[in-house]
Formats: structure tokens, C-alpha cells, sequence
């Protein structure tokens, strides 16, 4: 599993302590996730990275999240992405830190540390890689999240009633 269940598991086996251990760090993924709901109560302009963010933590905290569930994070990579190149700006270049190349760094770890697990059957130290990526992914939507102050100015979209969409800077 990918999830804290796996990983835990992984390193622990699957004693009452592990289960303790995989509890707690579920819910500090819960309450990560509540974190980021709140910061997009008070900012509407983070919804973007905030989704991401509660996406990947919505993984680590379920209690039978396997392989063939990050496929589910697709749609959070196409949301990642945009809300990257938005926060980068369309003069930016693209550098191994760029907003853009972090995005598809966290998408290729996840991708890769999947790989890893399926091969080795998860043998390999320490424990499930894939949740530990998931863990590195989450860690990043959380500071993007906390950081959305930096948003370079790019048009957004206003909805207003009934009246349709406007374009606004």
C-alpha cells in the first residue's frame, strides 16, 4: 500500500504499534488537509495548490490506497502544473527550482518510487518509496499552499452571477 498503512507496515509489520503509528500519522494528514482547506477559506487564490495538496494527502491518509490508486492523482498533476506555470509567470524560464520543473520532479518521484516498489516488492529500505514520495509531494503543495502570495500576475477568471465569465487582472 502507499498510504501511511503500507509504509508503516513496511518498516514496523503489522503489530499494534504500527497500527498506532500509521494511525496518528493519518491523522496528521487529515488535519494537513484541514489546514489547507482553512488557507483557501481566507485566500480563494490558493484553491489551485490547496487541491493538489489535499489530493496527495487524501492518498496518504486512506487506509487501502494501492498502486493503481495514484492514478488518481492525474488530474492533480494537470492542476499542478497550470497553477505552477501561473505562479511562474510567462517570462520565466525553466530551472531545476521553476515551480514547472518541482511539479513534474514530484510527478516523476512518485512515478519512479512506484516503479521501485513493484520491482522489489517493496523490499527495498526504507519500506514503500511510493509513500514517502507521496509524503515529499505533499510536503511541496503545503509550502506552495503557504507561499501563494508570490502568484505572478496572470489574468484570472471572475465568475459574476448569472452575467458569465470576465477576464481580470
Amino acid at each position: 500500500m502507499v498510504s501511511f498503512i503500507g509504509v508503516v507496515g513496511s518498516l514496523f509489520g503489522s503489530g499494534l504499534v504500527a497500527h498506532a503509528v500509521a494511525l496518528v500519522a493519518s491523522l496528521l494528514a487529515c488535519a494537513a488537509a484541514a489546514w489547507l482547506g482553512v488557507s483557501v477559506r481566507r485566500d480563494p487564490r490558493r484553491l489551485d495548490v490547496a487541491l493538489v495538496g489535499a489530493s496527495v494527502l487524501s492518498l496518504l491518509a486512506s487506509p487501502h490506497a494501492y498502486p493503481d490508486d495514484l492514478v488518481m492523482l492525474a488530474p492533480a498533476l494537470v492542476i499542478g502544473v497550470a497553477a505552477a506555470a501561473r505562479r511562474a509567470g510567462a517570462t520565466a524560464g525553466l530551472t531545476l527550482t521553476s515551480p514547472v520543473a518541482l511539479t513534474f520532479g514530484a510527478w516523476a518521484l512518485i512515478a519512479f518510487a512506484t516503479c521501485v516498489d513493484l520491482v522489489d516488492a517493496a523490499a527495498f529500505p526504507p519500506g514503500q518509496l511510493a509513500g514517502w514520495a507521496l509524503v515529499i509531494a505533499a510536503a511541496l503543495a503545503c509550502v506552495a499552499t503557504a507561499r501563494s502570495g508570490e502568484l505572478a500576475s496572470a489574468p484570472r477568471l471572475q465568475v459574476a452571477g448569472l452575467g458569465g465569465a470576465q477576464t481580470r487582472s
